[in-house]
């Protein structure tokens, strides 16, 4: 979001010479944001719900590792 902010205000307080660099960067800041969100969702819900929607943690808790060697 700052990002996006310190580009738009260079868009409009820059020189001429910048201008057409900041709206391209603010468009592949803009891109890059929305595709990562909408790539990071469906893996996000994948890892949360494979193994019957257990976490890591609960899995352990559920069936300990067995210990190497005998103490």
């Amino acid at each position: 979001m700052t990002v996006m902010f310190t580009l738009f205000s260079l868009a409009l307080f820059g020189g001429v010479t910048i201008r057409h660099f900041v709206i391209i960067l603010l468009v592949g800041v803009f891109s890059g944001t929305y595709s990562s969100i909408f790539n990071a969702s469906p893996i996000l819900v994948v890892w949360k719900t494979r193994n019957g929607g257990i976490g890591f943690v609960e899995r352990l808790k559920r069936h300990p590792p067995e210990l190497l060697g005998a103490w």
